[in-house]
């Protein structure tokens, strides 16, 4: 068992391939304590998480197939070309304006054909 965090489920898949039963939990759904919330370290977070796996209080998330992960790192990378391809056009439109170059219409719609 372990919190999901940044670095995917990477580790949950390698676990489950070698036979180990494993879930994976939200982090903001392990019950903490005031005191546990003022002093943060591996040590308490491994306690509590241990208590709460014990206590059968923990619930684990949707884990998500690996080509599900890659379909949505693909969009995702294609979205964020996408954004920084709109924003270098309108940077270049924009400096050509400033100098009071005028933009031919085909480049400004594209696909208005």
């Amino acid at each position: 068992m372990y919190e999901a965090g940044f670095c995917g489920f990477w580790i949950h898949e390698r676990l489950t391939a070698l036979g180990i039963d494993n879930i994976v939990v939200n982090p903001a759904d392990v019950p903490t304590k005031s005191s546990e919330k003022l002093r943060k370290s591996d040590a308490v977070d491994s306690g509590k998480l241990a208590r709460s796996l014990r206590a059968n209080e923990l619930k684990g998330i949707y884990t998500p197939d690996s080509v599900s992960l890659e379909m949505r790192s693909l969009i995702r990378l294609k979205n964020s070309i996408t954004k920084d391809t709109t924003r270098q056009k309108n940077r270049i439109k924009s400096q050509l304006r400033c100098l009071g170059i005028g933009i031919p219409q085909e480049f400004l719609e594209p696909f208005s054909n």
